[in-house]
């Protein structure tokens, strides 16, 4: 087990949610609002708010942590096409 995290520890988690991804959360979470399943003019969806909170866990996991709570925001309006989280 690694050393528990601290007050002040910056920790960094990054990846692209596609669009498949966004689909396949929809199909599971049974959140099929159009802007999840129908693709803006660009050719995008917007990614559901309760996938981009999940993505925090693999922090957790790595420091083999469990939260208790959950502090700060989320972004509003990436899109599953190639959006950096």
């Amino acid at each position: 087990m690694t050393s528990p995290p601290e007050a002040g520890d910056v920790y960094t988690y990054e990846r692209t949610v596609t669009t498949a991804e966004v689909r396949q959360f929809g199909e599971l979470s049974g959140d099929q609002q159009p802007i999840h399943t129908d693709p803006d003019e660009e050719g995008r969806l917007v990614v559901q708010g309760l996938l981009t909170a999940t993505l925090p866990t693999a922090i957790g996991g790595d420091l083999e942590v469990l939260a208790t709570r959950r502090t700060g925001g989320q972004s509003a309006g990436l899109h599953g096409r190639g959006d950096y989280l």
